[in-house]
């Protein structure tokens, strides 16, 4: 088998160099040794490997610094482990030749239940495993043996022990939410270059029951091997974030657990009772708390990025506890439709996210994280590294229909992508000015600085009152979040609502409802609830929160007025309990006026119900 490797020595010398730089904090330096630099690790030195097609460089997928260089972890710098050397897969310069070969019973295990694993044949660059678990994954880019579909491989699931590579599992992605072919490719390396672990890549052309070959992306998973690689102690407890799960004690077992011993999960426990005492506990120098580095580099990459599908809504990411240091990290996972949605940098819906950008000191050190993540998006040259992947790509000489798009629709989106990155500065420009030269800024002089949501305004700042106007006067992030501020005013089956199109986690809503003399809806009949619909996707086709909710018990439903629950109209299907556990009611989004239970921490707009009304006397689901 034969793969083109890097030259780790000047990789390393390199690194070292650029680190030297930031640490004397020379911006405008390491910018320029970045530039130069980085890209070096994109020669060949492997002899007995073909060189690669380009006489280009292309990101480095080298392991990142060790986590002993991050500001939580100082002094504890490990020694070079066996898993730092080039991985013959991910350091690969050539496309990798991979075959899956399924029989007819897998075949039609995979098109019954695609989530369940099956066994497969399957071949990398001519090594053959047999008994290989096999699994479609994917959620918006799910798709059928008929179609494109990406693939989960376990190596050990019917072979204990077994590894390719010393991999145990591999996924590979069908890039049909990327059709640039390189959101993650390029975003992965980002992170690391800010420091984070992030899963490398390889590009792989893949054949399903000798099938014409298509053009796949490989990406590492995140497990034990990838933990001993990028921190102090690999033996922690590593937790893959599902859909709604947050760093909430209710949530505690929503989390996938990937790695580690401790199946009590007392460690992310104790983390969980840790975030009430507050940013000082959590993003503070005592044990049990995050690597504060890390994570806020975390949150500033994936804003800049524009990762709404990660970690801001409360999805694709993994938590990981370093046992001898005794600090958790973030990490990104399914980063592929990033680079085209710009989002604001106090956006994020995650608990730390928020408690972090509540803090006046936390939230000066990640506006900080911010100017260091530009700087990197900026030094990267994207166009180049772009040229240089469709080279790698074009050289392997796949058949027509091998990649997702068409060349003018690939040619369409990384337009897109490319004035995202030009334009990405400037649509942080507000937020990043209020940190110049490492001290803060302060133009309107109302003494908020970067806590300030408007800093050319002294009348808008976190300690102002709403005053209804359509204005967020307080920097809340909402605009006319007061109860005295009007929602909008509707009439369904007799009974006075409100659309309040402000979003909220469930509690926080029926809270702000009983503020204007309401309660969050009590929904009497199928007329009454048809109409909520009709009328709320006027103001905001969004999901809406209703009052019903089985927080106290499961499937015990209560109306948040107390009222006893005489009528239900859910959706086929629900409520299902997905997820991190979902015990609160909303009208969903397209099911004319049918209901579907989430999880109770989402923001989501709502609707208030006035005092009065009647009671539906049939009970029923329809």
């Amino acid at each position: 088998m034969h793969f083109a490797r890097c030259e780790v020595g000047d990789s390393v010398r390199a690194m070292k160099t650029l680190d030297l730089a930031r640490t004397q904090h020379r911006p405008l330096l390491w910018l320029l040794l970045a530039t130069l630099t980085l890209p070096a690790c994109g020669k060949s030195s492997d002899t007995r490997a073909p060189a690669p097609p380009p006489p280009l460089t292309a990101v480095d997928n080298s392991v990142p610094p060790p986590a002993a260089a991050t500001e939580a972890s100082a002094g504890e710098q490990a020694k070079p482990k066996k898993d730092d050397e080039p991985h013959p897969l991910f350091d690969s310069k050539l496309l990798v030749d991979v075959q899956i070969t399924l029989n007819a019973t897998a075949r039609a295990s995979l098109r019954r239940e695609p989530r369940k694993w099956t066994r497969a044949t399957v071949t990398v660059s001519g090594h053959q495993l047999a008994n290989v678990g096999v699994r479609l994954k994917g959620h918006r880019s799910m798709r059928d043996l008929n179609e494109r579909p990406a693939f989960l491989l376990d190596f050990r699931r019917y072979a204990k022990g077994r590894k390719l590579h010393g991999l145990r599992k591999l996924a590979l992605n069908n890039l049909v939410e990327d059709p640039t072919l390189v959101r993650e490719t390029l975003g992965y390396e980002l992170f690391r270059q800010a420091g984070v672990p992030a899963p490398r890549t390889a590009y792989v052309h893949l054949s399903v029951d000798n099938a014409p070959p298509r053009l796949y992306l490989a990406v590492e998973p995140l497990d034990k091997r990838f933990c001993k690689r990028n921190f102090s102690d690999g033996r922690g407890n590593l937790y893959e974030g599902e859909y709604g799960c947050d760093v909430n004690l209710h949530d505690v077992w929503g989390f996938d657990m990937d790695a580690g011993k401790d199946r009590g999960r007392s460690d992310l426990q104790a983390f969980a009772k840790l975030m009430p005492k507050g940013v000082n506990a959590v993003f503070g120098d005592q044990p049990g708390g995050v690597d504060r580095d890390r994570v806020l580099s975390f949150l500033a990459m994936s804003v800049v990025l524009g990762d709404f599908d990660g970690y801001e809504h409360h999805h694709n990411y993994y938590l990981y506890h370093d046992p001898k240091v005794d600090r958790w990290s973030l990490m990104p996972w399914g980063i592929d439709r990033s680079f085209y949605k710009a989002l604001e940098p106090f956006s994020s819906e995650g608990l730390l996210a928020r408690m972090c950008f509540d803090d006046r000191q936390c939230r000066l050190d990640y506006v900080g994280k911010l100017h260091r993540a530009i700087d990197l998006l900026e030094a990267m040259n994207v166009p180049t590294q772009i040229k240089v992947l469709d080279a790698r790509i074009a050289a392997a000489k796949l058949p027509e229909g091998a990649l997702p798009e068409t060349s003018e629709e690939r040619a369409a989106k990384r337009a897109e992508l490319l004035t995202f990155v030009r334009g990405r500065r400037k649509q942080l420009a507000r937020v990043l000015r209020c940190v110049k030269d490492g001290k803060e800024q302060d133009f309107d002089k109302d003494g908020y600085g970067c806590m300030d949501c408007d800093d050319d305004d002294p009348k808008i700042h976190p300690d102002a009152a709403e005053v209804c106007d359509g204005k967020d006067n307080d920097c809340s992030g909402l605009a006319d979040d007061s109860p005295k501020c009007p929602c909008t005013p509707v009439e369904a089956a007799g009974v006075k609502f409100e659309l309040c199109d402000l979003p909220m986690p469930w509690g926080q809503a029926a809270r702000f409802c009983r503020d204007k003399g309401m309660t969050l809806a009590r929904i009497d009949s199928k007329v009454q609830s048809k109409t909520l619909y009709r009328q709320a996707k006027k103001v905001r086709r969004t999901r809406w929160w209703i009052g019903l909710n089985d927080r106290i018990a499961e499937d015990d439903h209560k109306w948040a007025d107390g009222a006893p629950v005489t009528f239900t109209y859910w959706k086929s299907g629900e409520p299902s309990d997905n997820a991190c556990g979902e015990d609160c009611a909303a009208i969903a989004k397209r099911a004319r006026g049918r209901w579907y239970d989430s999880h109770c921490g989402l923001r989501r707009a709502f609707i208030c119900r006035a005092p009065g009304g009647s009671t539906h006397k049939r009970k029923g689901r329809k």
